[in-house]
């Protein structure tokens, strides 16, 4: 599972009162490899935050590595178009992907 955003909102490094820290720690526990990637979070903080979660850069690599992508927080400097081509199936929680369906992804919003 790669997590996109885990801070509060958008443009923000904030990590306090992110519903992003409790599904983390909820997939973690159910056994899931959960990474995390955030242009604007401090890596020090998301290591005391995101215990057991790894985090990694939002790289073709890391995206179809994942089993699935989840995007929590719409930063404006993410790469949708990336997300959208490089990912096997991707849960978005912002609405942000539906005008960028591939053929690559599957996309299911909430």
């Amino acid at each position: 599972m790669l997590l996109l955003g885990p801070a509060y909102k958008p443009g923000s490094g904030d990590l306090r009162k992110s519903p992003a820290l409790e599904a983390a720690r909820l997939l973690a526990a159910s056994g899931a490899k959960v990474s995390a990637t955030d242009p604007f979070v401090d890596p020090a903080a998301a290591s005391a935050a995101l215990d057991g979660v790894r985090l990694v850069f939002a790289t073709d690599d890391e995206l179809a590595a994942a089993d699935a992508v989840v995007l929590l927080t719409d930063h404006e400097v993410f790469d949708y178009d990336q997300v959208a081509a490089r990912s096997t199936f991707v849960l978005d929680c912002r609405g942000h992907l539906a005008a960028r369906l591939t053929a690559a992804a599957t996309v299911e919003q909430l």
